[in-house]
């Protein structure tokens, strides 16, 4: 009977130590100002996906701070959230107390991107350290492979014979050399260098945001061939650095096949909106919006991509043919990205 009720204690004690959140990465297009009630549909995006911890990409508190926003317009439906602005270009609301805010990385003077890091107090006492991010949208790669400039100069079509049709920068080095000229090699410096401190030693901590990135993941001999890869395989150094410093794309640990299940986030439809493409003569579908994260006492146990199912190819939209998991897919989309959510369990 003893050895009964001490496993029953035991049982217990490990269930109470136990917590369950999920979290959303959430690019709202500049607070979807050009959506009209472009607050009201965040909302229900939020409200739809149930989301525990919502990290936001491009805050920018032009009209009211976004925070005391999107808080009161939940508060309307009976939905509690924490949050607060803690600088730069990001946010972030939690149905967990916020503990404290720290800046990790911040260019915002310059529109070249942030890091912002919030603890939080989960249910069960302990601490989770999430940063959210939005990191430098200039110098964005991605767009030389489908014969664009990436914002360095202008995001414009490369066409040097004059004949409108797009010319494809083919040379590996070249691409990763230009997008290793932005903002976005030193914001990943400086949060693996933030993660390595004393006073996170111990501590879970969680990376979400809109990289304007793409992934040495899916940029694979599998998929060479398609959404505008050009044939090329390109092995991308932020995301190799975070993996080289341990934190795990959970979306990928998830889905592993890039074939299958492509994530892509990027460009979305929004709700009555002209196409929201960069290269409307190429295919430039990708998965720039993640969530990462130290293992620890974390696990991811499922993610799923949020927003339309539809993404713009050669600039019409073309509904998602891989086995990705979607919701809020019939809601009126206020974003040209889609969101990211993910669930974990934490011990």
């Amino acid at each position: 009977m003893k050895i009964i009720l001490l496993l029953l204690f035991m049982s217990t004690l490990c269930h109470a130590n136990k917590a369950e959140f999920s979290i959303l990465q959430f690019n709202i297009w500049n607070e979807a100002h050009r959506v009209k009630d472009g607050i009201d549909h965040i909302a229900t995006a939020i409200i739809e996906s149930d989301a525990d911890i919502i990290a936001f990409s491009e805050v920018r508190n032009k009209k009211g701070d976004w925070h005391e926003k999107i808080i009161q317009k939940l508060a309307e439906s009976g939905k509690t959230y924490h949050g607060k602005f803690g600088g730069g270009d990001v946010g972030l609301i939690s149905r967990f107390p916020i503990i404290k805010t720290e800046v990790v990385f911040d260019k915002t003077k310059i529109d070249r991107g942030s890091i912002i890091a919030y603890h939080l107090e989960l249910t069960n006492k302990q601490e989770l350290v999430v940063c959210s991010a939005h990191l430098d949208w200039k110098y964005y790669g991605l767009n030389l492979v489908r014969g664009y400039n990436g914002g360095t100069p202008k995001f414009k079509l490369i066409d040097k014979d004059k004949d409108g049709v797009p010319d494809y920068e083919l040379d590996v080095d070249k691409i990763i050399s230009y997008n290793q000229s932005s903002y976005k090699g030193p914001a990943i410096k400086a949060f693996c260098d933030y993660a390595k401190s004393p006073q996170l030693k111990g501590k879970s901590i969680i990376l979400a945001g809109d990289f304007n990135d793409g992934s040495h993941l899916d940029w694979i001999e599998s998929t060479k061939d398609l959404y505008g890869h050009g044939g090329l395989v390109i092995p991308w150094k932020n995301s190799q650095k975070l993996k080289s410093n341990g934190f795990i794309d959970a979306y990928r640990e998830l889905y592993p096949d890039p074939v299958t299940h492509p994530g892509i986030t990027w460009p979305s439809p929004a709700y009555e909106q002209k196409p929201t493409t960069w290269t409307p003569l190429s295919d430039e579908r990708d998965r720039i919006d993640y969530i990462y994260y130290r293992k620890l006492n974390l696990q991811a146990k499922d993610a799923f991509i949020v927003g339309p199912q539809e993404s713009y190819q050669f600039n019409k939209l073309i509904k998602n043919t891989g086995q990705d998991q979607f919701i809020c897919d019939e809601i009126h989309w206020p974003s040209d990205h889609k969101g990211v959510l993910v669930k974990f369990s934490f011990q």
